[in-house]
């Protein structure tokens, strides 16, 4: 069926007919009430691979939101085609379609394989303190989840009515972390059991998109997600990749008091096996239970850590909550240190980047809090 690319659209354009995949789908509500909804918005995705946003005014909403389905094809014709919003913009297209009463989708049946699902442009870590309270556009972000908080209710500032709330952590290949906070429906939606347990034998990388960057006294930066806001979990995409091929070293350490457990992660433990995740993974049996020799040279040899233990939040971990460094302590700084001798446990899987088995019990968040 002839129709034309996202990108060959124009300002004005009336009578034009697109074929896309509807790639988001998200309501727009009255910040006071759930259920009343001002517009109803989705991210529309062509074979291409451009994107463009489209937004629908009630009662028209209701009508087409009974039709479509998220992720599926359509062809599209009879919508508007006019200048993009000055805010919250989910992409990065200077245009967004005006949805009618005469607008009509018709599935596309036999969509080619290489259609693309999803599109965004991911934020690295270490731009996100410059989208602070900046509202043009939403911010995607990716990272390999290594906390999720339980949901609480609270007030936000915001609103006159309470909220759910959910925050998780997540972290980058250089082993930043950023917290995520989740709200309202997104936050109940999150299926936080089922991402815990499968992180117990494999790295869980996330993508989120479609959240604002907050600056929160007493929590510092974080990107927060509500209605607008998406997730993916392992995403086949090189970045993603990157994130799981990353070095996890569980190591039994005890000097002659105790005994626990740490865990040594990325650049930190290459610097210390002298090699790079990538090589031992080609060099060495896929069995989940061999250790490399690298790894197993670690028994016996004595360290002094430099370790910190993070706050015993509202959290189930995908890591075990205590983590070291093999060095000493900088001056001045808050650390617990003593000279142990280091042996590898004989169950843990060393060479992949696979979560250790989380805390047992989920702490409960203590305080209150009512920003948004």
């Amino acid at each position: 069926m002839a129709h034309s690319l996202i990108s060959e659209l124009s300002i004005g354009d009336t009578g034009a007919k697109i074929c896309a995949r509807v790639s988001r789908l998200w309501d727009f509500c009255d910040v006071n009430d759930d259920t009343k909804i001002i517009h109803s918005n989705m991210v529309l995705l062509d074979e291409k691979g451009a994107s463009i946003h489209a937004q629908v005014y009630p009662p028209t909403a209701q009508r087409l939101k009974s039709m479509l389905h998220e992720g599926k094809v359509y062809y599209i014709d009879s919508f508007c085609v006019k200048q993009a919003t000055r805010t919250y913009r989910p992409v990065g297209n200077d245009l967004m379609l005006s949805l009618t009463k005469w607008t009509s989708f018709e599935e596309r049946i036999h969509v080619p394989d290489q259609f693309p699902v999803v599109t965004f442009p991911l934020t690295l870590f270490e731009d996100i303190s410059s989208f602070v309270d900046r509202n043009l556009f939403y911010v995607d972000v990716m990272g390999l989840i290594t906390q999720i908080g339980d949901t609480t209710v609270l007030r936000p500032k915001s609103r006159n009515a309470d909220s759910l709330k959910r925050t998780l952590q997540i972290c980058n290949a250089s082993g930043s972390t950023l917290p995520v906070t989740l709200w309202g429906q997104r936050a109940a939606a999150f299926d936080a059991e089922s991402i815990y347990k499968a992180g117990q034998t494999q790295p869980q990388v996330a993508v989120f998109i479609g959240t604002l960057v907050k600056n929160y006294r007493g929590i510092g930066l974080t990107v927060t997600g509500s209605a607008p806001c998406k997730w993916y979990i392992n995403l086949d995409t090189p970045e993603a990749l990157k994130l799981k091929q990353r070095y996890k070293i569980v190591l039994t350490a005890a000097d002659n008091t105790a005994s626990t457990t740490f865990i040594i992660f990325g650049k930190t433990a290459q610097r210390l096996i002298r090699r790079p995740v990538e090589s031992l993974i080609e060099e060495n049996p896929t069995d989940k239970d061999f250790i490399p020799d690298e790894i197993l040279r670690l028994t016996d040899q004595s360290f002094t850590w430099n370790s910190d233990s993070p706050d015993q939040k509202t959290a189930k971990h995908l890591s075990n909550p205590s983590s070291a460094t093999p060095t000493m302590p900088a001056s001045g700084t808050k650390s617990t240190q003593s000279s142990v001798i280091a042996k590898t446990s004989a169950n843990k899987r060393t060479r992949s980047t696979s979560p250790a088995p989380a805390a047992k019990n989920l702490f409960k968040q203590s305080g209150t809090d009512s920003s948004e």
